[in-house]
């Protein structure tokens, strides 16, 4: 058996990732955000959250998570609220203008993937690879081996 790196799927899918986030994050500097931010703003898009549940989805750990959170609530993209079901935790909502940030930031993720994949892989395959990729993230998640989509 020859040992390759290129067979490594977690080395390949971990240089895909850096490749990708160094390049969305130049083109989201000027909002004062980096793609931690972002996904932080995507999730709250879409429902209200904890703290720890942030945490865990962009898996970074609690005192991370609170810097991001501190840092865009001082920009005015979101803000916290006390959770009415669990007074120790506090949910995370976007303002008006994280809602915003969060819709620009998402349309720049779609087009720094097309601009950087599409010249090596054609539209359908990268609509396979994506599918792959969540299919893969969501088995992970509900076997817990990642701690995530709880």
């Amino acid at each position: 058996m020859n040992v390759s790196i290129y067979q490594c799927i977690g080395f390949l899918a971990t240089g895909l990732r850096e490749c990708v986030s160094k390049e969305f994050n130049k083109r989201i500097q000027h909002y004062g955000i980096t793609y931690p931010h972002a996904g932080v703003l995507w999730i709250c898009s879409e429902s209200e959250n904890s703290q720890i549940k942030l945490s865990s989805f962009i898996q970074v750990d609690k005192n991370h998570i609170r810097v991001i959170i501190d840092d865009m609530e001082q920009k005015g993209y979101l803000y916290r609220k006390r959770n009415p079901k669990n007074r120790k935790e506090n949910l995370i909502l976007l303002t008006e203008e994280g809602e915003k940030i969060a819709q620009e930031t998402f349309q720049i993720m779609l087009e720094t993937h097309a601009d950087m994949l599409l010249p090596h892989i054609s539209e359908d395959e990268m609509a396979t690879l994506q599918n792959i990729l969540y299919k893969v993230f969501v088995g992970l998640s509900q076997s817990s081996k990642l701690k995530i989509m709880e």
